[in-house]
């Protein structure tokens, strides 16, 4: 398994919906069926736990795909 695939587990779990419908190109927020603003924190809560990144409110609205979220997590450099 890959770190995306790793990632897109976390995301599943968060959005409550089934890893295998997510991919880089996935908008997040139109991949359940009820989003909320708790599953948003949920993401912003793990991207900075997890991955040690910590995510603005204003680039998280900016934010449409999966893709977008997961590279938030590789480290700048």
């Amino acid at each position: 398994m890959g770190p995306f695939e790793e990632f897109a587990i976390k995301i599943a779990e968060i959005l409550e919906v089934d890893e295998t419908q997510l991919t880089p190109e996935t908008e997040f927020r139109a991949a359940t069926p009820y989003w909320s603003s708790l599953m948003g924190f949920g993401i912003l809560v793990m991207l900075e736990e997890d991955y040690g990144q910590v995510m603005s409110v204003d680039d998280f609205l900016k934010a449409k795909t999966v893709g977008e979220l997961y590279q938030r997590t590789e480290p700048k450099g």
